[in-house]
């Protein structure tokens, strides 16, 4: 039992600092982009965000 809780509990770190290091690539494009339309930092967000709830999908594809 507590073999599953350990690797649960390293899955869901890896996937928030995956998801830290997407969404603050996403806050870099924003600042860098900050005199574009806001259309564009919106996708960006919007991009960010997507990857981010695809991040568990797409790291169990890869490890299996």
């Amino acid at each position: 039992m507590l073999d599953y809780a350990a690797a649960i509990l390293a899955l869901l770190l890896d996937w928030i600092a995956k998801g830290f290091v997407v969404l603050g690539l996403a806050f870099l494009a924003d600042l860098l982009l900050r005199r574009a339309n806001a259309s564009l930092r919106h996708l960006i967000w919007l991009v960010g965000l997507a990857a981010v709830m695809l991040l568990p999908v797409v790291s169990w594809m890869v490890t299996v």
